[in-house]
This record gives structure tokens, C-alpha cells and sequence, in this order.
């Protein structure tokens, strides 16, 4: 394997170790710590891919993660997670702000990869002045499973979890996200990016809101979720102290 292979493996195993701490935590600062971790291994890999294969996707995507890098830094650096009005309103406005670029830059460079359809701006007409036929309709409503629009679906609600103060909400946010980005991945045949989503986004968020007993989960089946979070955290311990014996083990003459 070359050098290249080596990093770009390297940086998508640390972007999905990350994806998993910015959920598995009942912190907001530390799960957004580990979001900027996650998001600036993933800029920093489609930089690389950018440089070393050169294709227009991956010049959007490292235009995209970069700025969601910035986004986050943003939040962290300035102290946005403390309480109060105006840090949230400043948080919302970060996200806003940041998904707005990622929507400019995705629309930009469906654009240069193909032009929009004439067919669509036709639609959006008739939509707008409510003469649409039932196929015009049927044309739009195709556009939903777009693999462009499930793209931004999945970062809006990524840049809504990352507004969002606590960890409960943002859970919500990335399992939906993770779930969109993995349609997403599945429409253009990205298995490695299928994996990370399923894993590190849906899987994760899943097993850690079930710990932290997550409402609304907690509220309708209290007596299921106090015995399966009980179980994980059992799994988890007996995991810590296995590996605790293993080093005393191997310390001992």
C-alpha cells in the first residue's frame, strides 16, 4: 500500500472513531470537541484526494467539510456552549450561516458538473403560479430522492445538531443525518461512506441514547430501556476491567 492509501485510511478510521465520541458522550462540549475532530479529518482527507486524483467531487467536498470544520471551531473557540440567549442565537446563526455555504457550494457544482434541467425550472414555474399538471408534479416529487437534495437534507440536519445545546437533541439529529447520508452513499455507490454512517451515525447514537436513557424513548418504555442501558454499561465495565487484567497480566514476572 503507498503512502497515500496508508493516510487515506488512516484519516477515515479517526474521522469514524470520532463520529462515534461526538455521540457516545452526555456532554455537549466533549461531543463537539469530538465533532471537530471527526470534520477536520474528513477535510483534510478530501484535500488530499483533491490534490492526488483531482476530480470536481472531491474539490466539493473539501470545500463543504472545511467549512463545517470552521463552523465548529467557531463555536468552540468563542465559547458558544456556555447558556444563554444570545450564544444560542449565535449558534443557530453559525449553523445557518455554514449550511447555507455547503448548500452554494453543492448547487455550484451540480451546475458545472451538468447544468440544471430545464424540465425542473418549468416545473418550478407552474408550481409558482399553481397551473402544474399531475406530471410535473410527479417530476418534482422525484427530485426528493435526489442524491443533491438528500445531501443537503442530511448537512442541514447536521448543522442543526450542531446548534443544538444539548446532547439529547443533537443525538436526534445526527441518527436522522446519518440515516439521510447513508441513502446518500447508497445512491452513489459509496460503500466506505455506507459503512461509517451506518456505524459511527446510526448505530452509535442508537446504543448511546439507549445508555443515557433518552427521552422519548425513556418516557415510553421506562422498564425495557432501564434493562437494556443497564446491560450496555455492564458490557462496557466488564470491557474496562478485562482489559485492566490483561495489562496487570502482562506486567507481572
Amino acid at each position: 500500500m503507498t503512502i497515500y492509501g496508508i493516510v487515506d485510511v488512516a484519516l477515515q478510521v479517526l474521522a469514524a472513531i470520532a463520529s462515534i465520541g461526538r455521540v457516545y458522550t452526555p456532554h455537549r462540549i466533549t461531543g463537539r470537541r469530538w465533532n471537530a475532530v471527526a470534520l477536520l479529518s474528513i477535510a483534510i482527507d478530501y484535500s488530499i484526494d483533491d490534490v492526488h486524483i483531482g476530480e470536481n467531487i472531491y474539490v466539493t467536498g473539501t470545500l463543504v467539510f472545511w467549512s463545517l470544520s470552521i463552523r465548529t471551531a467557531i463555536i468552540l473557540v468563542f465559547n458558544l456552549d456556555r447558556p444563554g440567549y444570545w450564544r444560542k442565537l449565535s449558534r443557530a446563526l453559525i449553523a445557518g450561516m455554514a449550511w447555507l455555504s455547503c448548500a452554494v457550494i453543492v448547487i455550484l457544482n451540480q451546475y458545472q458538473a451538468g447544468g440544471f434541467d430545464p424540465k425542473t425550472v418549468v416545473a418550478i414555474e407552474q408550481l409558482l403560479t399553481a397551473s402544474l399538471e399531475f406530471n410535473d408534479v410527479w417530476y418534482l416529487v422525484q427530485h426528493v430522492i435526489d442524491p443533491t437534495v438528500i445531501a443537503l437534507a442530511g448537512l442541514g440536519l447536521g448543522c442543526l445538531g450542531e446548534a443544538m445545546g444539548d446532547m439529547v437533541r443533537t443525538r436526534r439529529c445526527v441518527f436522522a443525518m446519518g440515516v439521510l447520508m447513508a441513502g446518500f452513499a447508497m445512491a452513489t455507490h459509496n460503500w466506505g461512506q455506507l459503512f461509517k454512517n451506518l456505524v459511527s451515525d446510526v448505530a452509535a447514537t442508537t446504543i448511546s441514547a439507549i445508555e443515557f436513557r433518552d427521552p422519548p424513548w425513556e418516557n415510553w418504555f421506562p422498564h425495557i430501556i432501564a434493562k437494556f442501558s443497564a446491560g450496555i454499561r455492564r458490557f462496557r465495565s466488564q470491557g474496562v476491567t478485562m482489559r485492566s487484567s490483561l495489562r496487570t497480566g502482562s506486567d507481572s514476572p
